[in-house]
């Protein structure tokens, strides 16, 4: 614990990590309805759910790949 207090390097970077995690949930949470769009309750409803989003967002990563786009890979910009 005293390692932690004394450390503000290990506070930046735990700052860091949290930050990036949280824009990510963040971005899950607005781009892929997990607000209002889930049918169901139930963990098992939820769990499926997470796993279709983040199939889709892979398929749109791969989708910019192929047609030469390197950067925003999971952005649902501009998709129709």
């Amino acid at each position: 614990m005293e390692e932690w207090v004394n450390n503000k390097e290990l506070w930046k970077e735990y700052g860091r990590e949290r930050n990036l995690n949280e824009g990510f949930n963040s971005y899950l949470k607005q781009h892929a309805g997990f607000d209002s769009n889930l049918p169901r309750k139930g963990r098992k409803i939820a769990f499926f759910h997470t796993t279709l989003c983040l199939i889709s967002l892979n398929l749109v990563a791969l989708t910019r790949l192929q047609n030469g786009v390197t950067e925003n890979l999971i952005s649902v910009a501009y998709l129709t």
